[in-house]
């Protein structure tokens, strides 16, 4: 059997697992630098409307496909399921741990120019979030 991803060692409350600090660190600066590239001009690049009436931008997909590399890179081999890039039917991956992103959370603020939109990052493991980093456009990073 092969060595789970991410460590799995229970904390006091039986509901969270510890996760490496050095892990969380690396996601929350994966996170920080995907939201440090979205475009802060040309903020409607791309727009089109989705199967479900939403809007996705240019700077939604490049997001995405950043956040992607570099999640490939960190943590090899784990499933990404990524908003702009999931099956419409919605099926996760067969897989124990995902990382499941929201690249652009807020996207309709973003192409009006608001500030209210974050990046986000959620470590899925057995159907539950046990990690998750959100950096807001104010640049602060939640973890």
């Amino acid at each position: 059997m092969a060595a789970p991803i991410l460590p799995a060692t229970p904390c006091l409350n039986t509901m969270t697992f510890a996760i490496d600090t050095a892990l969380l660190l690396d996601l929350a600066a994966i996170v920080a630098k995907a939201g440090a590239s979205l475009p802060r001009r040309n903020r409607r690049e791309g727009l089109a409307r989705k199967p479900d009436g939403s809007i996705v931008t240019a700077a939604d997909v490049a997001c995405e496909q950043a956040l992607c590399a570099m999640l490939a890179q960190r943590l090899p081999g784990l499933p990404v399921v990524g908003e702009e890039s999931a099956s419409a039917d919605g099926v996760m991956p067969d897989a124990e741990t995902v990382a499941v992103i929201d690249p652009l959370d807020g996207t309709s603020a973003y192409a009006d120019g608001r500030d209210d939109y974050s990046v986000n990052l959620a470590i899925v493991r057995g159907g539950v979030a046990v990690l998750g980093v959100d950096q807001r456009q104010s640049g602060e990073v939640d973890a």
